[in-house]
C-alpha cells in the first residue's frame, strides 16, 4: 500500500476535490512497465489499484493510463493505493526492476 497525504487543506469549496492522477511514466508510450537490469533486457508490467478500487494498467496503447485518478481529497487526510506487478512472459527473479511514474495534482469538480 502507498500512502498519499493532503495536509493543511483549507477553504476547499464543497463542490471541489483535489485529484491525484497519472500524468505519465518514463517508459515508451507512457506504458506502466519496470525494466530489469538483465541481458537481454526484461520488463514487467504493473497495475495500480486506485482508492476507489479501479485497476489501472496499460496493455500497449499510447497514454492509456494518463489522466486516471488514483486518489482524491476533500480535506486534510491520508488515502492509499496499491501497486502490484503483472507477472507473465519472460522475467527473472532476484533482479532489480526500476521505472518511474509522474502524478498530476489538480482541483476538479467533486
Amino acid at each position: 500500500m502507498v500512502d498519499v497525504t493532503a495536509e493543511n487543506v483549507e477553504n476547499l469549496p464543497e463542490s471541489k476535490k483535489i485529484s491525484v492522477t497519472i500524468a505519465g511514466t518514463d517508459a515508451y508510450r507512457n506504458q506502466m512497465v519496470l525494466e530489469g537490469d538483465t541481458s537481454p533486457s526484461t520488463s514487467i508490467r504493473y497495475q495500480i489499484i486506485s482508492e476507489s478500487g479501479e485497476t489501472i494498467e496499460t496493455t500497449g496503447g499510447k497514454d492509456q493510463a494518463n489522466g486516471k485518478e488514483v486518489v482524491a481529497f476533500t480535506g486534510s487526510e491520508t488515502k492509499q493505493y496499491t501497486v502490484r506487478p503483472v507477472i507473465e512472459g519472460r522475467f527473472e527473479y532476484g533482479v532489480a526492476y526500476t521505472g518511474s511514474i509522474t502524478f498530476g495534482i489538480q482541483l476538479t469538480d467533486n
